[in-house]
């Protein structure tokens, strides 16, 4: 049950509907074309989420890291750790720091 952004699990494949798939292809592109750093990435990724999951976005997050634990992925728990510190960001109005 999983779907890739680039490089990247962003949504699994209950959540892809057609404007997810459209957007990952957008990122896609936006990274083939060196126009989008790995930071901004995770930045576009929490937006998203939000974007998809509104309040309950964190409990998503949460889920993901979850069943990434259980598989034994540990880049993808690192990745969604990431994408939750951007969306606390996000929640807590403090500036982050210069990408």
């Amino acid at each position: 049950m999983e779907s890739a952004c680039g490089r990247y699990r962003i949504l699994d494949s209950v959540h892809s509907g057609r404007r997810i798939v459209h957007c990952r292809n957008r990122v896609r592109r936006a990274i083939s074309a060196r126009m989008i750093t790995p930071e901004r990435e995770l930045w576009a990724c929490a937006l998203l989420v939000e974007r998809e999951h509104g309040d309950n976005a964190a409990v998503y997050i949460a889920e993901r890291i979850g069943a990434l634990a259980l598989e034994g992925d540990a880049a993808g728990v690192a990745r969604w750790k990431a994408i939750a510190e951007k969306l606390s960001l996000l929640w807590s109005g403090e500036r982050p720091l210069p990408m």
